[in-house]
């Protein structure tokens, strides 16, 4: 009898020699995958790599006294140059102040001009009187003189008394004397009426130099400038025009890039790995290079993830507490300005720091 059944072939010598070499291949990987593995579990990365933000020493800008705003000159998160106008502010109680203190002197001005006119106008007068006085006076004197000598001759011959002479001599004395003090009070009066024009002339340039230096003492309190203190990034803008702003209260803050630095939050089980001192390297956006920089303290305390971070890290794994870290940012000023105006305050940032020797070529 005849059965059908498969066919009995034996492989070809190729084909397991082939498989023999796979075998012991994987016998020959799997103590060095597991090597891998173990050194991968027992040794921790060269490398710390943490997330952090662009931050700063902020620079307040804020009135030395109670101001009103009345202008703003600048938008928030603008860059700006050092002494640039950032917004115009007004002392509004001394503007008040200035504003009654130049209708005063304005009025006294007025009043001095009338009297300034009506005290020429009576001093005039007062010349006049005294000039017709002296002059009533002089006219008399010349009388009382004429009639004196002519005492004297009648006297000389013997027509009358010594006692008539002597009392005509004592008359020619008193209206000679008289006369003299008129024409002094004529000439006091002149000089009078030159030393009041003098000194209402004086007192008038004096008042209306006063309304000068008031009007601008009080254009400069009513519209003053607040610059900017450095270069850099307007943030934390609360100037609105019309509000009133309380003296040293800050209407804006500027980020000067020369203060910047990064602060990172990490695990606080990694905290023990790092020291101040430590170099870290730094991937801002748009820069392609690392900037070199080094750890410049260590929060003693944990803290929450601040909430500009939140939004970067629903996709890693989240822990309620981190260990914020600063950075400090080597050789800014060195920085080549093109660079320097990508540096933005509370950017998000990637900091690598080297937390073992080798780590430095990693």
């Amino acid at each position: 009898m005849h059965f059908r059944g498969k066919s009995q072939t034996k492989p070809a010598p190729g084909t397991v020699a082939a498989s023999k070499k796979r075998r012991w291949a994987r016998i020959a990987l799997a103590p060095l995958l597991g090597g891998t593995f173990m050194y991968a579990v027992a040794v921790p990365p060269a490398n710390l790599r943490v997330e952090g933000l662009l931050q700063g020493d902020l620079i307040p800008v804020a009135p030395l006294y109670r101001a009103q705003i009345t202008q703003q000159l600048t938008s928030c998160y603008s860059k700006v140059k050092a002494g640039e106008p950032l917004v115009i502010v007004s002392n509004f109680i001394l503007d008040e102040q200035y504003a009654s203190d130049y209708q005063t002197r304005m009025t006294s001005l007025h009043l001095e001009e009338i009297n300034q006119n009506e005290g020429a106008a009576a001093a005039d007068m007062e010349i006049r009187m005294a000039r017709q006085n002296y002059q009533a006076a002089a006219a008399s004197a010349e009388k009382t003189k004429a009639l004196a000598q002519a005492y004297d001759e009648l006297h000389e011959a013997g027509a009358i008394g010594r006692m008539a002479r002597d009392a005509a001599r004592s008359d020619s004395l008193r209206a000679t004397a008289e006369t003299a003090a008129l024409r002094d009070a004529w000439k006091k009066s002149q000089l009078n009426l030159v030393q009041a024009r003098k000194s209402s002339v004086e007192k008038i340039a004096s008042l209306h130099q006063q309304l000068g230096l008031t009007e601008e003492a009080r254009k400069r309190v009513s519209s003053q400038p607040l610059l900017s203190p450095a270069p850099g990034q307007v943030l934390d803008c609360a100037a609105h025009p019309n509000a009133v702003v309380e003296a040293g209260t800050p209407i804006y803050r500027i980020f000067d890039i020369d203060r910047a630095y990064v602060m990172v939050f990490t695990d606080p089980a990694e905290i023990s790995r790092l020291s101040v001192g430590m170099p870290a390297y730094i991937s801002i956006p748009g820069i392609s290079e690392n900037l070199p920089g080094h750890i410049a303290a260590l929060t003693p305390e944990a803290a929450k993830l601040p909430e500009s971070l939140t939004r970067y890290f629903w996709q890693h794994n989240q822990w309620s507490q981190y260990r914020p870290v600063k950075i400090a940012l080597d050789d800014l000023e060195k920085l080549d300005p093109a660079l320097r105006e990508k540096l933005i305050f509370d950017a998000r940032v990637q900091v690598r720091i080297p937390v073992s020797s080798w780590g430095e070529w990693l």
